[in-house]
Protein backbone atom coordinates (compact mmCIF):
# COMPACT_ATOMS: atom_id res chain seq x y z
CA UNK A 1 0.00 0.00 0.00
CA UNK A 2 2.60 2.58 1.11
CA UNK A 3 5.09 1.39 -1.85
CA UNK A 4 2.57 1.71 -4.73
CA UNK A 5 3.94 4.76 -5.99
CA UNK A 6 7.61 3.51 -5.88
CA UNK A 7 6.17 0.68 -8.29
CA UNK A 8 4.11 2.75 -10.63
CA UNK A 9 7.43 4.97 -10.63
CA UNK A 10 9.53 2.19 -11.33
CA UNK A 11 6.96 0.96 -14.09
CA UNK A 12 6.74 4.07 -16.13
CA UNK A 13 10.59 4.12 -16.13
CA UNK A 14 10.58 0.62 -17.61
CA UNK A 15 8.02 1.61 -20.14
CA UNK A 16 9.92 4.77 -20.81
CA UNK A 17 12.90 2.02 -21.50
CA UNK A 18 10.69 0.16 -23.76
CA UNK A 19 9.63 2.68 -25.42
CA UNK A 20 13.18 4.02 -26.49
CA UNK A 21 14.49 0.32 -27.37
CA UNK A 22 11.61 0.15 -29.97
CA UNK A 23 12.50 3.18 -31.29
CA UNK A 24 16.12 3.16 -31.47
CA UNK A 25 15.57 -0.08 -33.55
CA UNK A 26 12.72 1.13 -35.54
CA UNK A 27 15.33 4.15 -36.99
CA UNK A 28 18.20 1.69 -37.44
CA UNK A 29 16.83 -0.25 -39.57
CA UNK A 30 15.57 2.97 -41.57
CA UNK A 31 19.94 4.03 -41.67
CA UNK A 32 21.05 4.23 -44.98
CA UNK A 33 23.62 1.61 -44.12
CA UNK A 34 25.26 2.92 -48.35
CA UNK A 35 25.24 6.15 -47.23
CA UNK A 36 28.18 8.22 -46.05
CA UNK A 37 29.99 6.54 -43.42
CA UNK A 38 30.63 9.46 -40.83
CA UNK A 39 26.91 10.30 -40.99
CA UNK A 40 25.80 6.59 -40.25
CA UNK A 41 28.48 6.29 -37.38
CA UNK A 42 27.00 9.28 -35.82
CA UNK A 43 23.49 8.00 -35.74
CA UNK A 44 24.14 5.38 -34.66
CA UNK A 45 26.12 6.89 -31.86
CA UNK A 46 23.24 9.26 -30.90
CA UNK A 47 20.92 5.89 -30.75
CA UNK A 48 23.29 4.08 -28.46
CA UNK A 49 23.52 7.73 -26.25
CA UNK A 50 19.66 7.00 -26.42
CA UNK A 51 19.63 3.86 -24.85
CA UNK A 52 22.36 4.50 -22.15
CA UNK A 53 20.56 7.90 -20.95
CA UNK A 54 17.63 5.68 -20.62
CA UNK A 55 19.34 2.70 -18.40
CA UNK A 56 20.90 5.59 -16.55
CA UNK A 57 17.62 6.86 -15.57
CA UNK A 58 16.48 2.91 -14.37
CA UNK A 59 19.20 2.94 -12.71
CA UNK A 60 18.74 5.79 -10.41
CA UNK A 61 15.29 4.70 -10.11
CA UNK A 62 15.99 1.85 -8.84
CA UNK A 63 18.39 3.15 -6.25
CA UNK A 64 15.70 5.70 -5.06
CA UNK A 65 13.35 3.01 -4.92
CA UNK A 66 15.30 1.13 -2.64
CA UNK A 67 16.27 3.56 -0.32
CA UNK A 68 12.28 4.49 -0.11
CA UNK A 69 11.61 0.96 0.65
CA UNK A 70 14.30 0.64 3.53
CA UNK A 71 13.09 4.22 4.89
CA UNK A 72 9.94 2.76 5.24
CA UNK A 73 10.82 -0.47 6.89
CA UNK A 74 12.97 1.06 9.11
CA UNK A 75 16.04 -0.90 8.42
CA UNK A 76 19.02 0.92 8.17
CA UNK A 77 20.59 -1.26 11.22
CA UNK A 78 20.36 -4.64 9.40
CA UNK A 79 21.30 -3.63 5.52
CA UNK A 80 24.34 -4.42 4.39
CA UNK A 81 26.48 -1.22 4.49
CA UNK A 82 28.21 -1.95 1.18
CA UNK A 83 24.54 -1.48 -0.25
CA UNK A 84 24.62 2.09 0.79
CA UNK A 85 27.75 3.28 -0.92
CA UNK A 86 28.08 4.41 -4.58
CA UNK A 87 30.98 2.05 -6.19
CA UNK A 88 31.41 4.64 -9.03
CA UNK A 89 32.91 7.23 -6.65
CA UNK A 90 33.18 5.15 -3.23
CA UNK A 91 31.17 8.27 -1.60
CA UNK A 92 27.71 7.23 0.05
CA UNK A 93 24.78 6.48 -2.91
CA UNK A 94 21.01 7.54 -2.55
CA UNK A 95 20.32 4.96 0.02
CA UNK A 96 23.81 5.71 2.02
CA UNK A 97 22.27 9.60 2.01
CA UNK A 98 19.00 8.58 3.57
CA UNK A 99 21.05 6.40 6.52
CA UNK A 100 22.73 9.94 6.87
CA UNK A 101 19.31 11.56 8.12
CA UNK A 102 18.06 8.52 10.05
CA UNK A 103 21.43 8.37 12.09
CA UNK A 104 21.31 12.15 12.62
CA UNK A 105 17.41 11.81 13.86
CA UNK A 106 18.63 9.14 15.86
CA UNK A 107 21.20 10.87 17.67
CA UNK A 108 19.02 14.49 17.58
CA UNK A 109 15.32 12.46 18.33
CA UNK A 110 13.92 16.50 19.40
CA UNK A 111 15.35 18.18 15.71
CA UNK A 112 16.99 20.94 18.07
CA UNK A 113 20.36 20.70 16.18
CA UNK A 114 21.15 22.80 13.31
CA UNK A 115 21.32 20.46 10.19
CA UNK A 116 21.67 21.63 6.33
CA UNK A 117 21.60 20.07 2.99
CA UNK A 118 23.12 21.38 -0.08
CA UNK A 119 22.35 19.69 -3.82
CA UNK A 120 24.68 20.08 -6.68
CA UNK A 121 24.25 19.55 -10.30
CA UNK A 122 27.36 19.16 -12.86
CA UNK A 123 26.05 21.20 -15.63
CA UNK A 124 26.69 20.49 -19.29
CA UNK A 125 27.27 16.92 -18.50
CA UNK A 126 25.06 15.64 -21.11
CA UNK A 127 27.19 17.22 -24.00
CA UNK A 128 30.44 15.19 -22.80
CA UNK A 129 28.69 12.30 -22.70
CA UNK A 130 26.91 13.00 -26.45
CA UNK A 131 30.76 14.38 -27.88
CA UNK A 132 33.78 12.09 -25.76
CA UNK A 133 31.27 9.45 -24.34
CA UNK A 134 29.78 8.18 -21.01
CA UNK A 135 33.12 7.17 -20.13
CA UNK A 136 34.59 9.91 -20.16
CA UNK A 137 31.34 11.74 -18.16
CA UNK A 138 31.61 9.01 -15.43
CA UNK A 139 34.98 9.77 -14.86
CA UNK A 140 34.22 13.21 -14.55
CA UNK A 141 31.58 11.97 -11.83
CA UNK A 142 33.86 10.50 -9.76
CA UNK A 143 36.74 13.18 -10.14
CA UNK A 144 34.55 15.58 -9.05
CA UNK A 145 32.89 13.34 -5.84
CA UNK A 146 36.87 13.80 -5.19
CA UNK A 147 36.93 17.20 -5.39
CA UNK A 148 33.75 16.91 -2.91
CA UNK A 149 35.16 14.89 -0.71
CA UNK A 150 38.43 16.85 -0.17
CA UNK A 151 36.24 19.91 0.79
CA UNK A 152 35.13 18.33 3.74
CA UNK A 153 35.79 19.64 7.27
CA UNK A 154 37.25 16.05 8.30
CA UNK A 155 37.03 16.32 11.93
CA UNK A 156 33.19 16.33 11.70
CA UNK A 157 31.63 12.87 11.54
CA UNK A 158 28.47 14.57 9.60
CA UNK A 159 29.48 16.39 7.19
CA UNK A 160 28.98 14.27 4.22
CA UNK A 161 29.17 13.93 0.88
CA UNK A 162 26.62 11.64 -1.20
CA UNK A 163 25.67 11.09 -5.04
CA UNK A 164 21.75 10.89 -5.03
CA UNK A 165 21.36 9.94 -8.45
CA UNK A 166 23.13 10.46 -12.15
CA UNK A 167 25.55 13.73 -12.09
CA UNK A 168 23.74 14.87 -8.90
CA UNK A 169 25.55 15.05 -5.34
CA UNK A 170 24.19 15.75 -1.80
CA UNK A 171 26.45 18.01 0.47
CA UNK A 172 25.26 17.05 4.21
CA UNK A 173 26.01 19.65 6.90
CA UNK A 174 25.57 18.68 10.41
CA UNK A 175 25.80 21.15 13.03
CA UNK A 176 25.59 24.01 10.74
CA UNK A 177 23.32 26.55 9.56
CA UNK A 178 22.30 27.29 5.53
CA UNK A 179 24.51 30.09 5.42
CA UNK A 180 27.57 28.30 6.67
CA UNK A 181 26.60 25.71 4.06
CA UNK A 182 25.86 27.83 1.33
CA UNK A 183 29.97 29.15 1.97
CA UNK A 184 30.69 25.44 2.15
CA UNK A 185 28.71 24.75 -1.19
CA UNK A 186 30.11 27.60 -2.73
CA UNK A 187 33.63 26.92 -1.72
CA UNK A 188 33.58 23.71 -3.85
CA UNK A 189 31.36 24.38 -6.29
CA UNK A 190 34.05 27.84 -7.61
CA UNK A 191 36.89 24.98 -7.04
CA UNK A 192 35.32 22.58 -9.90
CA UNK A 193 34.74 25.68 -12.26
CA UNK A 194 38.76 26.28 -11.59
CA UNK A 195 39.47 22.91 -12.37
CA UNK A 196 40.14 21.95 -16.13
CA UNK A 197 39.35 17.90 -17.17
CA UNK A 198 41.59 17.18 -19.82
CA UNK A 199 41.13 14.08 -22.24
CA UNK A 200 43.42 12.88 -24.93
CA UNK A 201 43.63 16.87 -26.89
CA UNK A 202 40.26 17.87 -25.07
CA UNK A 203 40.10 19.95 -22.24
CA UNK A 204 36.76 19.96 -20.63
CA UNK A 205 35.25 22.83 -18.17
CA UNK A 206 32.36 21.59 -15.63
CA UNK A 207 30.58 23.80 -13.46
CA UNK A 208 27.91 23.11 -11.06
CA UNK A 209 24.43 24.25 -10.51
CA UNK A 210 23.67 24.06 -6.61
CA UNK A 211 20.71 24.57 -4.64
CA UNK A 212 20.87 24.60 -0.12
CA UNK A 213 18.61 24.87 2.84
CA UNK A 214 17.96 23.99 6.45
CA UNK A 215 16.36 20.48 7.36
CA UNK A 216 13.50 21.61 9.23
CA UNK A 217 12.34 19.43 12.09
CA UNK A 218 9.52 16.63 11.12
CA UNK A 219 10.54 17.02 7.71
CA UNK A 220 10.72 13.66 5.69
CA UNK A 221 13.06 13.45 3.38
CA UNK A 222 11.04 13.37 0.11
CA UNK A 223 9.68 16.98 1.32
CA UNK A 224 12.84 17.98 1.99
CA UNK A 225 14.38 16.67 -1.51
CA UNK A 226 11.59 18.61 -2.94
CA UNK A 227 12.64 21.98 -1.71
CA UNK A 228 16.33 21.10 -2.83
CA UNK A 229 14.78 20.23 -6.32
CA UNK A 230 12.97 23.53 -6.49
CA UNK A 231 16.10 25.97 -5.60
CA UNK A 232 18.35 23.88 -8.28
CA UNK A 233 15.53 24.32 -10.68
CA UNK A 234 15.41 28.50 -9.95
CA UNK A 235 19.28 27.89 -10.15
CA UNK A 236 19.04 26.74 -13.57
CA UNK A 237 16.39 29.28 -14.63
CA UNK A 238 18.60 32.01 -13.41
CA UNK A 239 21.80 30.84 -16.04
CA UNK A 240 23.44 27.49 -14.16
CA UNK A 241 26.55 28.13 -12.41
CA UNK A 242 25.41 29.73 -9.69
CA UNK A 243 23.49 28.93 -5.83
CA UNK A 244 20.40 29.34 -4.76
CA UNK A 245 20.01 29.42 -0.58
CA UNK A 246 16.08 28.64 0.98
CA UNK A 247 16.04 30.05 4.10
CA UNK A 248 12.43 29.36 4.58
CA UNK A 249 10.87 32.08 2.21
CA UNK A 250 11.54 30.05 -0.70
CA UNK A 251 14.95 29.62 -2.94
CA UNK A 252 17.03 33.20 -3.77
CA UNK A 253 20.33 33.66 -5.41
CA UNK A 254 23.36 33.98 -3.62
CA UNK A 255 25.80 36.61 -4.33
CA UNK A 256 29.07 34.56 -3.17
CA UNK A 257 32.30 36.02 -2.61
CA UNK A 258 35.02 34.76 -4.88
CA UNK A 259 37.51 32.41 -3.03
CA UNK A 260 40.77 32.21 -3.40
CA UNK A 261 40.96 28.45 -5.63
CA UNK A 262 44.32 27.08 -7.10
CA UNK A 263 43.93 26.54 -10.37
CA UNK A 264 44.44 22.51 -11.20
CA UNK A 265 44.41 19.98 -14.07
CA UNK A 266 42.68 16.31 -14.04
CA UNK A 267 43.95 14.24 -16.55
CA UNK A 268 41.31 11.30 -17.34
CA UNK A 269 42.19 8.40 -18.75
CA UNK A 270 41.83 7.42 -22.40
Amino acid sequence: DELNAVGERLENTLLEESAQIETTLNNVDDLDLDGEFSNVRRAITKEVARLLDRCHNLRDCLHESFAEVIVRENRFLEIDQSLLADKSTSIFNRAGAESIFFHWREQDPGQSRLFSVGMLDISGLRDVNVQQGFAVGDQIIAACAQLLNGTLRKSRGFDVPARCDGQRFLYVFGDTGPRQATSAVERFRQTCENATFKFAEHELDVSFTAAVTDVRPGETTAVLFERLLGGLMAAKDAGHSCTFLDEGAGPSKVEPPTYKVKPQVISLAE
